[in-house]
């Protein structure tokens, strides 16, 4: 197996565990952290696993679970509409 093949491996395994923990926190009200491993999980797509649509979706995800915890405003110094600033770029 070359070392490609097994970082690919390591990722798809890191983003499962982070959708785990993403469903877990939003199960007990924790939005922000659970909003946090959601951007997490879209820097994973956007950087290493290079699908810019996977990583769209879970920026678009993360900015919701943001707004959904304090509707309107910034939490905790982050702007749910920061997720999407990488994206506004192409």
């Amino acid at each position: 197996m070359d070392k490609r093949y097994c970082l690919l491996l390591a990722l798809v395994e890191a983003v499962k565990v982070l959708k785990q923990a993403v469903e877990m926190l939003k199960e007990r009200g924790r939005f922000h952290p659970a909003a946090g491993y959601q951007k997490q999980i879209a820097e994973i797509y956007e950087t290493d696993i290079v699908d810019t649509q996977q990583a769209m979706t879970h920026y678009e995800e993360a900015a919701e679970l943001y707004a959904g915890e304090e509707a309107g405003g910034c939490v905790h110094g982050f702007e749910s509409s920061d997720v999407m600033i990488p994206f506004l770029q192409f």
